[in-house]
């Protein structure tokens, strides 16, 4: 299993959305999208850790702002000092890095709002 497959399920499990990697699909009008900003490793002083530390970003699409808010601080909430096994991918630690909320102009049919949560995730 891949971090990436871990987050696809425990994503769509816990907001109740169609969760995607990269991009939102073109029908979805309320869904969640995660992405990797940056890779990294944690060093290991004079040998290899072998722990990879990715700064990943969650982003909630919702037609609601005070749905897809909710959604968003539920999610940070969750995975703010987290360390365990997620949807069967073992994590050594998730820390909450930032975020920000936005409404999206130029969206077609109802107001689109985007709420961003972003996490360092070493595993």
């Amino acid at each position: 299993m891949t971090l990436e497959s871990a987050l696809n399920a425990w994503l769509t499990e816990q907001t109740g959305l169609p969760a995607y990697w990269l991009e939102r699909a073109s029908e979805a009008e309320n869904a969640v999208v995660y992405r990797a900003l940056t890779h990294g490793k944690i060093a290991g002083n004079l040998r290899k850790s072998g722990i990879d530390r990715d700064l990943y970003s969650i982003s909630i699409y919702h037609q609601s702002p005070d749905a897809g808010l909710e959604k968003a601080n539920s999610l940070a909430n969750a995975l703010d000092d987290f360390n365990g096994v997620l949807a069967g991918y073992a994590l050594q630690l998730v820390s909450f890095n930032g975020g920000r909320d936005l409404k999206l102009s130029g969206e077609s049919g109802q107001p689109q709002y985007l709420f961003v949560r972003d996490f360092i995730i070493n595993h």
